[in-house]
């Protein structure tokens, strides 16, 4: 024995000891890899909480598409008030969904978007403007067509 230590190179012994090494720790990366990818799938498999009101929201807006003409600016009613967090959130995504029709901030137009808690305000809504329900997909939603006169 030259140098003192034991002589693993004539056996093949080191090279059997490091395979076996290399393929545990090839094993336990492979299984951790596959725990963090299943963990991250399932982090991942449902949207945040604040990604469903914005869905509700674009879903609902999503039957008025193409109902009236593009590039055209139009009202919007609603029981909040501009400045209110409500209005302000709910008039964003109607103006994203919408596209490319301009959303205003108030229903002076010919043509607004009603969009109410119930069916019951969207009627007082048309009634007290006058105006001629074109459209009602959803409950409290519609597009009002007011007369031209009365802006």
């Amino acid at each position: 024995m030259k140098g003192g230590g034991p002589q693993f190179h004539r056996s093949g012994r080191l090279r059997d000891w490091l395979s076996g090494l290399f393929a545990l720790a090839l094993m336990l990366w492979s299984v951790w890899t596959a725990g963090r990818a299943l963990r991250w799938e399932r982090t991942f498999a449902h949207p945040p909480t604040y990604v469903h009101v914005f869905n509700q929201l674009y879903d609902r807006y999503d039957p008025l598409r193409g109902r009236l003409p593009a590039n055209q600016t139009i009202g919007y009613a609603s029981p909040f008030r501009p400045g209110d967090i409500e209005f302000s959130w709910r008039q964003t995504v109607a103006r994203y969904g919408l596209t490319p029709l301009v959303l205003d901030d108030r229903d002076q137009h010919q043509f607004v978007i009603a969009d109410f808690n119930d069916d019951a305000a969207l009627s007082e809504y048309v009634r007290r403007s006058k105006g001629r329900l074109l459209t009602h997909p959803n409950i409290g939603l519609g597009i009002v067509e007011r007369p031209q006169g009365k802006r």
